[in-house]
């Protein structure tokens, strides 16, 4: 079953449930009959409360994730109906996978690893857990206002695709952005980052792209990630009153303050098919126009321009009558 890239507005998981065999100590997989046995330890010593995920990219980079288990007292992974992830697929097939193993606490980094597994019991070494990293920075406009609100993430790059098994998972390394823009990136391994910024509550055409790279190479590092400037993308409403005497009122107001921008500049403009009707400059607060406009019926284009700090707005549409 299909899944999207990680590269596209986060991890989704799509695959057939899986058996698990009484207190086998590894993860037992329905229809390939692939397994896997391996402990994790930290410091020498059986690290409890890891989360094992494992994903696959094939040919036409579909995404394929499966949840293995949490590692026990023991150290070993063993599938947990108390983990926050029980109900997610847990099947495997043979072939290359990419594993990572996470500490939800942050107190060590993700350790990734590449694997090809073959059926039967695929016994891997011990995953050595390390002090976690992380990553600050700062998220600006291009004119230099802080941006707040904004989730920054770090998705680890793996071969031909960035695996965010953090991000998609839980909260490690994700982050948003405070009042002065900055980021805090916890829980980070050894690995390559894509620093990637959007808004999770915006579905349409939000930021949601890569603006910043980090190499981790040393445990329990603080690394800072050069400040990152991007364009907000807005959202915008709209709505009609009545109209009288052949002139119609429409009330627009984009939608920008919730990423601290008090002042977004650029045009508000009212369109009937290629005429323009009316325009203000938009303030982020609600704005009224006034358009003149003939008996009948109508059907007027409402469209943001975009300034140097935010992005064009996606039109909307009403239609009026007028007696």
């Amino acid at each position: 079953m299909k899944l999207l890239s990680p590269r596209l507005a986060g991890v989704a998981v799509a695959a057939a449930a899986a058996l698990v065999a009484g207190s086998v100590t590894s993860v037992q997989a329905e229809t390939a009959d692939t397994r896997i046995s391996v402990r994790v330890t930290a410091a020498g010593e059986p690290q409890r409360g890891v989360d094992l995920i494992a994903e696959k990219v094939d040919e036409d980079y579909n995404g394929y994730t499966a949840y293995l288990g949490v590692s026990g007292s023991d150290g070993v992974v063993r599938p947990s109906k108390g983990s926050r992830f029980w109900g997610m697929p847990r099947t495997l097939e043979p072939g290359t996978w990419e594993l990572a193993f996470v500490d939800h606490a942050e107190e060590h980094g993700t350790v990734f690893r590449t694997v090809t597994l073959t059926a039967g019991t695929n016994t891997l070494a011990d995953a050595v857990m390390e002090p976690a990293s992380a990553a600050r920075g700062r998220l600006l406009t291009p004119s230099g206002q802080p941006l707040k609100n904004v989730d920054v993430a770090a998705m680890a790059v793996r071969g031909e695709t960035s695996l965010g098994f953090s991000v998609a998972m839980d909260e490690n390394g994700v982050d948003s952005t405070g009042r002065d823009g900055t980021y805090a990136l916890h829980g980070l391994g050894r690995a390559k980052y894509d620093v990637t910024v959007g808004d999770r509550r915006v579905r349409e055409g939000n930021l949601l792209s890569t603006r910043g790279k980090v190499v981790v190479t040393q445990p329990g590092t603080t690394y800072q990630v050069p400040d990152i400037r991007v364009r907000v993308q807005p959202t915008m409403s709209v709505a009609r009153t009545k109209s009288r005497r052949g002139v119609a009122v429409v009330r627009a107001k984009l939608l920008v303050q919730r990423f601290g921008i008090t002042a977004p500049g650029g045009m508000i403009r009212v369109y009937e098919g290629r005429t323009l009707l009316a325009k203000v400059k938009a303030t982020g607060a609600p704005q009224t126009l006034r358009v003149r406009l003939g008996k009948g019926q109508h059907r007027l284009r409402i469209k943001y321009t975009g300034s140097k700090d935010v992005r064009e707005a996606a039109a909307k549409h009403l239609n009026v009558r007028v007696r």
